[in-house]
C-alpha cells in the first residue's frame, strides 16, 4: 500500500493504492495415475494476491528420471489437471503454482507419489428405476478420485447403461450419477393422494424406496410438506423439487431412514484391481411414488 505524500498529512487528504503482489501456494496437492498419465487435483490458495488467479500450472518430480510429461491443462483455471506423456512404472510427485498479473506464486507443496502403468480396467452398470424394469436413458455418470475430484464422465445410453473404460489399476475411485430435468412426467395428483394415504396408515407402501420418492423436501420422513412442494411442482410454480428431480442409489445398498439422505448415492472402490461390472444403481424420479 502506498501514499500519495503531495496531499499533505491530513488522513482525509491521502489516497492510497493498493499494489497487487504474488498469490499464494495452491494447497491439498493430490493425484491419481493412469496409463502414461495422471490426475492432478488441488485447492485454490486462500490468497489471490489481490488480482484474480488467471491459471496454474503443474510441474512433475520424477523418481527414475522418467519423462516429465506435459500438463494438457496449463494455465487455465481449473483446479484438476492432466499430465499426459508420463513414462509407466515410474514414481512421480506433483507440485502446482499459481499465476496472477503479478507473477508465479511459490509451488505447493508435492503430493503424494503415484506411479503411471498400463494395466487398467473397465467399471460398468446400468441405472434402471425401483421396479428393476424401467431403464433410466441420458443420465450423467462421473468417475471421481478419492477425495472427489472429476476424471470423466458418461452417459447411461438408450438401455440405461454406462462404462468407464481405461480406469487405472491400483486408484481409488467414486461413481456417481446426476440427472437434472424440470420434467413433471410421472408426477401427478395420483401421488399427492397415495403420501397422503402413507401417512395416515390407510395405505402403506410396499418399498421404502417410494417413501424416498416422496419425500421431495429431504426431511427424512413423509409429511403435509411434501404434499405442498409437489403440487407446486405440478402446477409450475416451482420449476424443480427442494430434493432434486432425481435421486440414485447403488444397487448393493438398502436404504432405510433417515440414513438414505446422506447414504448409499455413490460406489467407491479402493485400490482398484480388477474389472468391476454390474456396478448398477436404483432410479428414483422424485414425487413420483405409484411409478407412473
Amino acid at each position: 500500500v502506498s501514499a500519495n505524500p503531495a496531499l499533505g498529512t491530513n488522513p482525509s487528504n491521502i489516497t492510497y493504492t493498493s499494489n497487487a503482489v504474488v498469490p499464494g501456494a495452491p494447497t491439498g496437492v493430490s493425484a491419481v495415475a493412469g496409463n502414461a498419465q495422471a490426475t492432478v487435483t488441488f485447492s485454490a490458495p486462500s490468497f489471490n494476491g489481490g488480482t484474480v488467479i488467471t491459471g496454474y500450472t503443474v510441474t512433475t518430480a520424477s523418481a527414475g528420471g522418467g519423462s516429465s510429461g506435459t500438463d494438457s491443462n496449463a494455465g487455465t483455471t481449473g483446479l484438476s489437471h492432466v499430465m499426459t506423456g508420463l513414462t509407466n512404472g515410474d514414481v512421480y510427485t506433483f507440485t502446482v503454482h499459481a499465476t496472477n498479473s503479478v507473477g508465479n506464486s511459490a509451488e505447493s507443496s508435492a503430493s503424494s507419489g503415484v506411479t503411471p502403468n498400463s494395466t487398467t480396467h473397465t467399471i460398468s452398470g446400468a441405472i434402471k428405476y425401483y421396479d428393476g424394469v424401467k431403464v433410466v436413458p441420458g443420465v450423467t455418470v462421473t468417475l471421481e478420485t478419492s477425495l472427489g475430484a472429476t476424471i470423466t464422465t458418461t452417459t447411461t445410453d438408450s438401455s440405461g447403461l454406462y462404462s468407464f473404460t481405461g480406469v487405472a489399476d491400483g486408484g481409488s475411485y467414486i461413481v456417481q450419477p446426476s440427472y437434472t430435468d424440470s420434467v413433471t412426467t410421472g408426477v401427478t395428483g395420483t401421488d399427492q393422494t397415495k403420501i397422503s394415504r402413507e401417512i395416515v396408515g390407510i395405505e402403506l407402501f410396499d418399498t421404502i424406496y417410494k417413501n424416498i420418492a416422496g419425500d421431495v423436501n429431504n426431511s427424512g420422513t413423509l409429511t403435509g410438506t411434501d404434499q405442498t412442494k409437489i403440487s407446486r411442482y405440478i402446477v409450475g410454480l416451482d420449476t424443480h423439487l427442494p430434493s432434486g428431480d432425481w435421486k440414485f442409489y447403488s444397487s448393493s445398498y438398502t436404504p432405510i431412514a433417515p440414513d438414505y439422505l446422506t447414504t448409499g448415492l455413490t460406489r467407491t472402490y479402493t485400490s482398484l484391481t480388477s474389472n468391476a461390472s454390474n456396478q448398477d444403481f436404483v432410479g428414483l424420479k422424485m414425487g413420483d411414488v405409484n411409478n407412473s
